[in-house]
């Protein structure tokens, strides 16, 4: 099939089955593979250095990408058209650009995170709405901190809906899940890290934080907000103070505030 300068073989049925496999967890979780929709995403991917498996156009309006085609080429992606039709069934959005692919995204294990010299981490617990994780990811982008945690039960970090909401910054932030939040911490403070446990009242007031060497910051469930037995184990609360009358923070503009604060301080 022919689109303009460059020709793409058609999708093959098993990479059309993969594909499919990759909008669900345990198919992410069992190849290790992450999908992508959308020129962004994909062009983010490439300059972020990400290695892509193949990528996919819908035939339809394909030509609006030959500079995209070109670059695939370039860095030697296999490359594959789909039917309009096709394309639907194998599209994680309603209204799609015409443009997927397949990375294979590293990842790194809590401990050499810790390990590394971080500005500030952050640990989020039961973590649920993908949108709020995707804005976490491109604001611990934004302020050059080190990596994100997310307890069990928290949302999958590579969720189609986490993946695109993060524009891009999933590429450049290592995440990193923990089973066992309690062994964790403590391998943070042998670490050297100082914890902070992010409270909506009683905290200290998010102006006065010193940021020591190593800082982590724990955040709680959208709803429920941290238990206590992990408030329990953070050596200082932080708060951020309220002059009006709403109830709470969200949780991803409660850690861009806190994140805020250490970045004018380091």
């Amino acid at each position: 099939m022919h689109t303009g300068r460059v020709e793409f073989p058609p999708l093959s049925m098993r990479l059309k089955s993969l594909t499919m496999r990759l909008k669900r967890k345990k198919g992410r979780e069992d190849s290790g593979l992450l999908f992508l929709e959308g020129e962004r995403l994909v062009r983010d991917a490439i300059e972020s250095g990400i290695a892509l498996e193949y990528c996919v156009f819908m035939s339809t309006g394909v030509e609006r990408f030959m500079r995209l085609c070109n670059v695939l080429r370039e860095v030697s992606v296999p490359t594959y058209i789909s039917t309009e039709k096709e394309f639907t069934t194998i599209s994680d959005t309603v209204h799609s650009q015409g443009i997927l692919a397949v990375a294979r995204l590293e990842s790194e294990s809590a401990i050499e995170i810790l390990k590394k010299e971080n500005p500030v981490l952050s640990m989020f617990f039961e973590l649920s709405d993908p949108g709020n994780l995707g804005t976490i990811l491109r604001t611990t982008d934004w302020f050059g901190s080190g990596g994100v945690f997310l307890s069990k039960g928290s949302v999958d970090a590579t969720n189609p809906k986490v993946v695109r909401a993060s524009m891009g910054s999933i590429f450049r932030i290592p995440i990193a899940s923990i089973d066992d939040e309690t062994f964790f911490l403590h391998a943070a403070k042998q670490e050297g890290y100082f914890i902070y446990a992010s409270t909506v009242k009683s905290g200290h007031p998010v102006q006065s934080l010193i940021q020591s060497r190593k800082t982590l910051v724990l955040f709680g469930n959208e709803a429920h907000g941290l238990p206590d037995e992990i408030i329990t184990l953070a050596d200082a609360r932080v708060s951020i103070p309220s002059f009006g009358n709403a109830e709470s923070l969200n949780v991803a503009i409660a850690h861009a505030i806190i994140l805020s604060h250490f970045a004018l301080r380091s």
